[in-house]
């Protein structure tokens, strides 16, 4: 049976239209953890990050959280951006904030960041919903990549929603504000094609996360075949090199041709336009002498 899971957007709601009173934030007066200050915000003056990169929690996740929080209370403060006097948007600790709303707690210790651009944006009346985002969206990943690594999906997700919402125009745009590869990140955004059961998977255990491997998966088109491969790798039955036998398309002197390798089955399909009918029949013998050689063999 899957696990149930809170879907953060919804839980979070709660604190999208709540309007912040003019003083609500008082670092002068803040305590101190880890080095940094920290206040306690009321939980209703906290917004969602839209662009969040982690999307969903899982029920006992949750309640393990609650349950520690409860004994030992919260060992470090979430931490909010503050975009303006008026509003303050969760930037790091979704999974503590919603242990507090599960726990039925109206405030939560928050530290409380800055970042220059917001100030600069809103000098210049520049200050809006697009500009606001494409730098929380910088933030929200480099965040939550140095506490946890995101997940390839829980990245793709992310890129292929601020590329719906227009953030960005391109995958190379994306690259460049992340200060990673175009090649990296279109490899990382391909891992959406994967097979749905693939998908699920990533989402609810986290998977497999290597994600050259999880590239050369999503080049078969065979999606039962992916998904038996993606078990084995799972497993440590397979590796990388493995998968890429499975399904190769390659050219090699103007010949196409695609092979590939199941559990029962060998697929070889070759575009002979380039040959002639010599080479043709040529290959033909030369194909069917292999074949004989192993069916003879196993009689």
């Amino acid at each position: 049976m899957a696990k149930k899971k809170y879907d953060i957007d919804a839980l979070l709601e709660a604190g999208e239209d709540a309007h912040l009173t003019d003083n609500f934030v008082n670092i002068t007066q803040a305590n101190r953890v880890d080095g940094e200050q920290y206040i306690k915000l009321n939980i209703s003056e906290i917004e969602p990050n839209p662009l969040q990169p982690r999307k969903t929690v899982k029920d006992e996740e949750l309640k393990e959280l609650a349950k520690s929080i409860k004994l030992h209370g919260l060992i470090h403060p979430i931490t909010v951006m503050k975009i303006s006097d008026k509003k303050l948007v969760l930037l790091a600790g979704q999974r503590r904030l919603l242990a507090y709303k599960y726990l039925k707690k109206e405030e939560i210790p928050a530290i409380v960041r800055e970042d220059e651009r917001f100030k600069n944006l809103a000098k210049l009346d520049m200050l809006n919903d697009a500009t606001i985002s494409k730098i929380l969206f910088e933030i929200s990943v480099s965040e939550n990549e140095s506490r946890e690594p995101l997940t390839p999906l829980e990245l793709a997700l992310s890129i292929d929603e601020v590329l719906k919402k227009k953030v960005y125009t391109s995958v190379n745009e994306v690259a460049k504000v992340l200060g990673k590869s175009k090649a990296y990140i279109s490899k990382i955004y391909s891992t959406l094609k994967l097979a749905k059961p693939i998908l699920k998977d990533i989402e609810e255990t986290r998977g497999v996360g290597h994600i050259e491997a999880l590239y050369e998966l999503q080049k078969i088109k065979d999606q039962t075949l992916q998904v038996e491969l993606y078990e084995k790798l799972k497993a440590g039955e397979i590796n990388i090199d493995n998968i890429k036998v499975y399904s190769v398309t390659k050219k090699k002197n103007n010949i196409i041709y695609d092979f590939k390798i199941s559990k029962n089955n060998i697929f070889l399909k070759i575009n002979t336009k380039a040959l002639n009918e010599k080479e043709k029949n040529n290959m033909n013998e030369e194909l069917q002498a292999i074949v004989d050689k192993y069916i003879e063999k196993n009689k």
